[in-house]
């Protein structure tokens, strides 16, 4: 008698465990899924690589912007006040044999 009480206990299946048990009068409820870590490693390993590839390209556009305002206040300087550049460009000697 034991023995058939005990096979007559059945365990859930996958499918059933998943499923929320509902109770006579409560309101249903939004079931939240919960991604497995397969999932979420794959997810997490994407993220990074793409963010760190980013924040590179940004920078080294930024780079080459601070390079590019640089060279065009260079550039102006140059036109509207040459002797303030050759002050940078030249030695003291360089200039007077420029100049004479």
């Amino acid at each position: 008698a034991k023995a058939e009480i005990e096979t007559e206990i059945e365990t859930p299946t996958e499918t059933e465990a998943d499923t929320p048990i509902e109770t006579v009068g409560e309101t249903p409820t939004e079931t939240v899924e919960e991604s497995t870590p397969a999932e979420t490693e794959a997810v997490s390993e994407e993220g990074p690589e793409k963010k760190g590839l980013a924040i590179w390209v940004w920078i080294l556009v930024g780079i080459v912007a601070v390079a590019a305002v640089f060279l065009l206040a260079l550039m102006i300087l140059g036109r509207v006040a040459p002797d303030f550049v050759d002050k940078f460009l030249y030695s003291a000697d360089e200039l007077r044999i420029i100049n004479y």
